[in-house]
């Protein structure tokens, strides 16, 4: 709830004022329905509360919030998970970029508030990587073109869904922004990054672990559930939009870090079980983990 909590108070603090919040509860078991309905919904008519029946994952919530807010008549939907939040500027500095055919996003940092990147940010076409605020703002003054970071203070406009569609709940956690991304794109609309605009989130101690003698990253998942979500989902979207190739080529490339960078059989195990899954389209796996 602290997480969610300082999200909205930086959308309230916006210096573009946010018209709507839609906060999308997954079914959470902590004080999160209590807290709203107590200090927030009471003080704050912008903020609308809607209530899942059940756990339906990130993808889920997604769906969900977007569904929401294109039934709410918003000409904008502007995404991201209650653990990040944006800078106080960041609206203002991403809507002079949107359009109507173009779905533009920020810069991710950390929440330490120090220099580095949450994400490590590779540029289009190429290896090369940049890993702090300041490297990307100094080699991109305006927007980075061809580069997202979905889901993460990505702004859309509500055309954009409706000719696309909604991201796919049954991916329920991680992948389910690339799939849209990679949607967004084979529909010709345009993606870009804006470099002044900064949005906050918290760095995972795993993200973008090096691997292949330092020439490529993996962000390895510490829950055994969003490993498995991460290589059915992944594997399906790569088979889906890039061919048979890219998916033979990731699935390679988390063979090799289970097999020689962190080594665990039990981990690998998995892996075969989300990729067999992927290519039979049983999306209902991860209930196993759930369960677990």
């Amino acid at each position: 709830i602290k997480y969610l909590e300082r999200c909205l108070q930086s959308l309230l603090r916006q210096t573009v004022p946010v018209e709507k919040i839609i906060v999308i509860d997954n079914c959470s078991t902590d004080s999160t329905v209590e807290v709203l309905h107590e200090r927030w919904l009471p003080r704050f008519g912008c903020i609308e509360f809607l209530q899942l029946p059940e756990n339906l994952g990130g993808a889920g919530g997604f769906y969900a919030g977007m569904q929401r807010g294109i039934e709410s008549g918003c000409d904008y939907l502007w995404l991201m998970d209650d653990d990040g939040y944006p800078s106080d500027n960041c609206l203002e500095k991403l809507l002079p970029y949107a359009k109507k055919d173009r779905v533009v996003g920020p810069i991710i940092a950390t929440d330490s508030q120090d220099d580095s990147l949450c994400f490590p940010a590779r540029i289009p076409g190429t290896f090369e990587v940049l890993l702090t605020l300041s490297e990307f703002q100094q080699r991109f003054s305006e927007i980075a073109e061809d580069l997202l970071f979905p889901f993460n203070g990505t702004l859309l406009p509500k055309e954009i869904p409706l000719k696309i569609g909604l991201p796919r709940k049954e991916y329920f956690i991680w992948g389910d922004e690339i799939e849209y991304n990679l949607r967004i794109q084979r529909e010709q609309y345009q993606v870009a990054t804006v470099a002044q605009a900064v949005f906050h989130h918290p760095r995972a101690n795993d993200a973008g672990t090096p691997m292949f003698f330092g020439k490529l990253r993996f962000n390895n998942p510490a829950q055994d559930l969003k490993l498995y979500c991460l290589v059915r989902n992944a594997s399906r979207t790569y088979l889906n939009y890039k061919g048979s190739l890219y998916a033979f080529l990731f699935v390679a490339k988390v063979t090799w870090f289970y097999m020689f960078t962190q080594p665990s059989l039990r981990r690998l195990k998995i892996v075969i079980s989300a990729l067999l899954d992927s290519v039979r389209g049983n999306f209902q796996g991860h209930k196993l983990y759930l369960k677990k």
